[in-house]
């Protein structure tokens, strides 16, 4: 026996306005499936920034359509004279500090030190993706690969060796073998110097379009991207060949910076109905809130610390620290790496506090335990090989790529953690504390950045943007 489906014809009003009915109307502003067969339009718009220099970016955004979250930024170097490239771990992502996102006065979503923080979203793409296309799209390379050691004999003939040696960065192209070491090179279109263009999505700009998207149609006043670049002397921005001049001032090419924007299109009587029905949309995501304190050893021994987050709805805790020493122009993944403490005891003890209790009955120091945590949190396992994680093993290659030492850059450097909060409880007005000891760090002065993921609201009512936290 077949399903009999009662529908509602739309009904309008006298003067020939759509009437919002009890019918089934899409929503159309969340990412996936709908209902019915809809047709979809796209306009594509490139947006110039109506501000720019070297080092801030704004964007005017059209009200019209609705927002296609994966809309990319397109960006490019000029001028570049050194063999230069995009850290490793972050690819052109290391150019963005900070990323807001604005309409009428109020601040939808902002992240601040967002590079490092995309050091740690980095961490969760997979290899084959790494490789075949975040290199290409957004010039990040952490894709490893078994490494086979090529033996020479007395006549110099290459034999192959069957066992692999070591992993290796994997860049595409087979290493070169040298009289005393074997290098791996990188691809003409990642070098900085050949003034490629790469690209970063609006949602990993603004994680929270990555489960919503924006009813632009809806809106009275025009949406705002504002993006604070790392500054052009930093040594932040690009990394560089062994050999190469250091200090060099790197720009952006403002001639070649775009917003690429999709703007989504369904029939517009649906699109009415939809607005009619939805006079007042409500929109829940996360957001993030940078705390970082500078530390030395000595500090980090023993360091208890509020990382804020009174009065809101916090649901993980993501941390590293960072050594601030590193000269980060002479390293593959610049200074957006999270260390682990360079000691033979390897001891780490982490905890955090709030709302009267601590979330682990006892201090974590297993590194496996931390490293399943960040599973727990994310639900999904970082794509990183132990070495790189808690510097322990002896499995990262020690030949070069591009002049560097890989096992000196990578391992041990993306020693991040994260905690989830489960309980859904609000936190206390005493805040969150995090608990950390990190034993014998190198010398040099630190920096440790907490970022707190946080429940956030915001509603649209008549056209009136309003933001404010869950």
């Amino acid at each position: 026996m077949s399903e009999i489906v009662e529908t509602q014809e739309m009904e309008t009003t006298i003067q020939g306005d759509v009437k919002p009915t009890q019918s089934n109307v899409p929503d159309l502003v969340k990412i996936g499936s709908i209902p019915s067969n809809l047709q979809i339009d796209y306009d594509t718009t490139v947006y110039e920034p109506v501000t720019k220099s070297q080092s801030f970016l704004r964007f005017q955004i059209d009200n019209k359509g609705i927002l296609h979250s994966n809309s990319k930024l397109t960006i490019s170097m000029t001028g570049v004279t050194e063999s230069a490239f995009f850290p490793f771990g972050v690819g052109v992502n290391s150019l963005i500090e900070r990323a807001t996102l604005k309409c009428g006065g109020k601040t939808l979503s902002e992240i601040d030190d967002w590079n490092h923080y995309m050091a740690y979203r980095s961490m969760f793409i997979a290899a084959e993706n790494n490789k075949e296309r975040e290199s290409i799209t957004t010039a990040r390379l952490m894709s490893y690969q078994l490494e086979y050691n090529n033996i020479k004999s007395a006549s110099t003939t290459e034999i192959p060796n069957t066992k692999a040696q070591a992993i290796a960065v994997d860049t595409g192209l087979y290493p070169s073998v040298g009289a005393s070491n074997t290098e791996t090179l990188m691809p003409d279109y990642l070098l900085a110097d050949n003034a490629p263009v790469f690209q970063i999505s609006l949602a990993d700009l603004f994680p929270f379009l990555k489960m919503n998207q924006i009813p632009l149609y809806m809106m009275r006043d025009p949406l705002f991207v504002e993006l604070t670049l790392v500054g052009a002397n930093s040594k932040n921005r690009l990394s560089i060949q062994a050999g190469e001049t250091t200090g060099q001032t790197y720009n952006v090419d403002l001639n070649n910076v775009h917003m690429i924007i999709d703007h989504i299109y369904y029939p517009p009587e649906q699109m009415e109905a939809f607005a009619a029905a939805n006079q007042q949309i409500t929109l829940s995501y996360h957001d993030y809130n940078l705390s970082k304190q500078s530390l030395v050893p000595s500090q980090a021994k023993n360091n208890i610390r509020n990382v804020g987050g009174a009065g809101r709805i916090v649901t993980k805790v993501i941390h590293g620290i960072s050594n601030n020493a590193n000269d980060g122009e002479t390293q593959a993944l610049n200074n957006f790496q999270a260390e682990y403490p360079n000691t033979g005891n390897n001891t780490v003890e982490l905890n955090v506090r709030y709302n009267n209790s601590f979330i682990y009955p006892i201090d974590v120091k297993n590194t496996a335990r931390l490293y399943n945590l960040i599973t727990t949190a994310e639900g999904m396992t970082p794509f990183v090989p132990r070495d790189s994680y808690n510097d322990e093993g002896n499995s990262i290659t020690s030949n070069l790529i591009y002049g560097r030492q890989q096992n000196a850059q990578f391992k041990g450097a993306m020693f991040y953690q994260a905690h989830r909060l489960h309980k859904g409880e609000r936190v206390s007005g005493k805040g969150i504390d995090l608990y950390t000891k990190y034993d014998e760090l190198s010398g040099g002065n630190y920096t440790q950045r907490v970022w707190l993921e946080y429940l956030k609201i915001a509603t649209i009512t008549n056209g009136v943007l309003d933001v404010y936290n869950g």
